[in-house]
């Protein structure tokens, strides 16, 4: 499956793409009068995994030259800072819904030994909220 991209020549603006075997009946694009200022490319892109966990993927950028366009994206490692502060949200965020149990647990709202229903429970922690 070969992909065309449609560049307007003067400016290089990407005015569409499309699947050569979906839109042009022998696959390929015509040739069009370089008076309407467009033309056709073979569109190539360059999309790389990424493990969103330990890398970020900017993009895409746009690259044309004579006989085709390049769109590309680029992974790199998240820095050590990027990665401390994903987990400072993670571990922020886990308090945030923990802290209502742990004040009612300091405030001794819950006696040991007691058998309290879901409700009671639920009722207590959202005091808390």
């Amino acid at each position: 499956m070969t992909q065309y991209a449609l560049i307007k020549t003067s400016t290089s603006e990407v005015k569409e793409i499309v699947d050569g075997d979906k839109r042009f009946r022998t696959g390929e694009p015509p040739a069009l009068n370089s008076d309407k200022d467009l033309h056709w490319l073979t569109f190539v892109k360059v999309d790389p995994d990424v493990d969103h966990a330990t890398q970020i993927k900017t993009g895409p950028v746009d690259v044309v030259s004579r006989s085709r366009l390049t769109r590309t994206w680029t992974v790199r490692d998240k820095t050590d800072k990027e990665l401390d502060d994903i987990i400072n949200a993670n571990v922020t965020d886990r308090y945030n819904h923990l802290s209502p149990l742990i004040d009612s647990l300091n405030d001794k709202s819950f006696v040991v030994g007691s058998e309290y229903t879901t409700d009671q429970i639920k009722a207590i922690l959202k005091a808390k909220m």
